[in-house]
């Protein structure tokens, strides 16, 4: 007969039967077993490799204007084994990470400004309403560079100075 598993260890069994010729009116039973019995098939089988979970994501590559993450994963659950497949697919990812700009630095990337806001820069405009008709402010400005982050800057009118405070990102 046919063995009752394809790999792993199965068994395999025969039978005959006591009737080439029967027995015969005084005559004995045949001698020996009906059936007989044997492993088969016993290499084990085949056990396709499975993906572990993704580990965490690695520390973002830059810390503003955009870096790179990456996790990986591996092929151990189960790992592939006795001729099995391996795992398909990738065995790690990468994400782009901390894509906004970075806040300006001191004194580099700031400006004041007498005549307007100048090309390439974002602007708090200076007000002072406490000064006279004769002294106009509508023209000044405090600047940072267009190509970096808000800094959070404010202009107090009881104090008239500037300060900027500085935001952690979400």
């Amino acid at each position: 007969g046919e063995c009752s598993a394809s790999c792993g260890g199965g068994e395999q069994t025969r039978s005959r039967s006591c009737n080439n010729p029967p027995p015969s009116e005084e005559g004995a039973d045949c001698s020996g077993d009906a059936t007989e019995s044997r492993q088969c098939n016993e290499d084990p089988c085949p056990v396709d490799g499975g993906w572990d979970d993704f580990g965490e994501w690695s520390e973002c590559s830059a810390a503003c204007e955009g870096g790179i993450q990456f996790r990986s994963r591996t092929c151990s659950n189960p790992a592939p084994a006795n001729g099995g497949a391996d795992c398909v697919g990738e065995d790690s990812e990468r994400r782009e990470c901390n894509t906004g700009a970075c806040l300006p630095e001191w004194p580099n990337d700031f400006r004041w400004s007498f005549a307007g806001q100048p090309e390439g820069y974002n602007c708090v405009q200076i007000l002072e309403p406490a000064e006279p008709d004769s002294h106009t402010w509508k023209d000044n400005f405090f600047c940072w560079r267009s190509n970096k982050a808000d800094p959070g800057l404010k202009w107090s009118f009881c104090w008239s100075y500037w300060w900027y405070e500085v935001y952690p990102d979400p």
